[in-house]
């Protein structure tokens, strides 16, 4: 799978259960592709079992939300996560999501880095 690296992402709401490709193989992807791994990623998953969640982490994912069943109780944990993650959260700078500037200011030319927002750059 090939991702292409665009800046007009600010949230992936990533499901785990995809009917072509597994959820976990995404997120590798996502993270590992320094043009894109500074995305938060929030996982959305029917799933509540801690390997599920455990693993989403490990492999670089920012959140994870068990989805609701109910759909009002669905669309409120959606405009909960939109919230945060698209108000209150700051997204890093889109020099970040440059693949040259990154390579050059970690110094990992060839090497796949996992990087988390914490604060924006202006």
């Amino acid at each position: 799978m090939q991702i292409r690296p665009s800046t007009s992402f600010a949230l992936v709401l990533l499901d785990l259960k995809l009917p072509k490709v597994d959820g976990f193989e995404v997120l590798k992807q996502i993270k590992a592709n320094p043009s894109t791994s500074a995305l938060p990623v929030v996982i959305l998953s029917s799933s509540k079992q801690v390997p599920d969640v455990d693993t989403s982490y490990e492999l670089g994912a920012n959140g994870y939300v068990q989805k609701p069943v109910n759909f009002d109780e669905f669309s409120d944990a959606l405009r909960r996560v939109a919230e945060f993650w698209l108000g209150v959260n700051l997204a890093p700078g889109p020099e970040l999501f440059k693949e040259e500037h990154r390579h050059k200011e970690l110094g990992t030319k060839g090497v796949s880095v996992s990087a988390k927002p914490t604060e924006k750059r202006e």
